[in-house]
């Protein structure tokens, strides 16, 4: 399995892409820290939460899946993994794991580089707001990969790795605005149960000094009954050897 990681990981930290959308992603923050200077602090934070968790989640994942499931769609490389003898169950482990490294690796750049920019800036963020930014990126990691695993399921599913990426969109961009729009205008909290809204309910308690260690245990099992779905129907799927 470590080989097939370590291939994967390879292969898509060598796409010059990957590092140009980084650096993309990095002006973009300065930016974003130039125009909120004169900003309250909520707001600051604000702004950070929704780009990590948002636009940038969009990107991020969008690339993540392309990068992955595109090139295994388009090369045939999970049936000639299967064909030389690899097993199923390890093919889809290692997917998961690369879709974790490479959400890891996006945000352990961009969080200390946004942490740099408020610094040279001189924003008055306290230690504990600073510690919860760095505590939101990592509930976004958790997200992202859920987003990532629903995207192979849909690639499994359909052999078309343009309805995952539409699938993406829908769960980052649709689901997350939709749910947030029928709890602002109808009072309807629908949001509470999906990955977002898990996210942004631990991220509350864990800024009003509470541990939500039941909402993090309940975002866990979603991710792993997921992948566990995905991992049922690929055992099953019959691929052109």
């Amino acid at each position: 399995m470590r080989k097939l990681i370590r291939a994967d990981l390879r292969r898509v930290c060598r796409k010059p892409s990957m590092w140009i959308l980084m650096a993309i992603m990095i002006i973009v923050q300065f930016f974003d820290v130039l125009t909120i200077t004169d900003e309250p602090m909520e707001q600051v934070l604000t702004s950070a939460r929704n780009r990590f968790g948002l636009t940038f989640m969009l990107i991020i994942t969008i690339f993540i899946a392309i990068s992955v499931l595109s090139n295994d769609r388009n090369s045939n490389s999970w049936a000639y993994d299967i064909g030389i003898g690899i097993g199923r169950r390890k093919l889809i482990w290692a997917k998961a794991i690369v879709f974790v490294i490479l959400m890891v690796i996006f945000y352990a750049v961009l969080v200390p580089e946004r942490l740099f920019f408020y610094a040279v800036t001189s924003l008055p963020l306290s230690g504990r707001q600073l510690s919860l930014l760095v505590v939101y990126a990592g509930l976004q990691v958790i997200r992202g990969v859920s987003v990532l695993i629903i995207d192979m399921l849909v690639d499994i599913l359909t052999d078309s790795t343009a309805l995952a990426i539409l699938a993406n969109v829908a769960q980052v961009v649709f689901i997350t605005l939709g749910t947030r729009m029928a709890a602002l205008f109808y009072n309807v909290n629908i949001g509470d149960y999906t990955p977002d809204g898990l996210v942004e309910n631990a991220y509350n308690n864990i800024a009003a000094g509470r541990f939500p260690w039941q909402l993090i245990v309940v975002l866990l099992i979603y991710v792993g009954a997921v992948f566990a779905v995905a991992a049922a129907v690929f055992r099953n799927k019959e691929l052109q050897l």
